[in-house]
This record gives structure tokens, sequence and C-alpha cells, in this order.
């Protein structure tokens, strides 16, 4: 999947792409994207490989899979406040590629692009 063509894109004009501040980013496999009670600065959108989402009880040390992102997901302060904190352990399975922008502009351009927004 091409960075221009990740889901939560598609709905925007091109000149809203342009007011976007998207950094392309890489993880390698078993590299730490955010871990739980991090607070949550950037929103990734995933564009290629998946990424572990990794619940742990810190009084019993368990840990387990709860979910599996991919390619047209995202992660990060999606829908929270700015100052947000990481639920779970977030962790590359693989190579991962994907968009990075931060919270606050998410944010602002959900507020500005009812496209994005759905």
């Amino acid at each position: 999947m091409e960075s221009s063509q990740h889901p939560l894109l598609a709905g925007l004009t091109s000149q809203e792409r342009n007011q976007i501040g998207l950094a392309s980013v890489s993880f390698e496999d078993g590299n730490t994207i955010y871990v739980q009670g991090q607070v949550l600065d950037l929103v990734y959108l995933l564009v290629a490989g998946q990424v572990e989402q990794i619940a742990r009880d810190a009084k019993f040390g368990v840990r387990a899979i709860a979910d599996l992102l991919g390619p047209g997901e995202a992660l990060g302060p999606i829908f929270d406040t700015e100052h947000s904190v990481a639920r779970f352990d977030y962790l590359a399975r693989g190579k991962v590629t994907a968009l990075a922008l931060s919270g606050a502009d998410f944010r602002q351009l959900c507020k500005r692009s009812l496209s994005f927004a759905k």
C-alpha cells in the first residue's frame, strides 16, 4: 500500500494533503512503538507490516497479544485528548512502515475534513 493510498487519506484534497505534517517512518521487527503508560504524542497510519497490541498485567507479569494491527489501520491518540496514555504495548512484527503525524494535527484534520473524520 502506498502512503497516498492509505484509507484515512483517501478523501482528502491535494491541498489538505499538503497541509498535513506527515512523516514516513519505519520500525524493525521487535521495535517498541509505544509502551503501556507512555504519553501518546504521534498517530501512526500503518502502510505496511503488522503491529502487535500487547496487554500486560504488571502485578502478575502476564503478557498476551490483544490484537494485531495492519495496513490501513491507525494507532496513537486518535480519539483521545492530547494527554492520553497507551493502554497497551505496541511492538513491530516484522518490518513496519507508517505515516506519522501529531495527535493535535490529526484531531485538527478531523475537524476540518468530514471525509477524513469518517
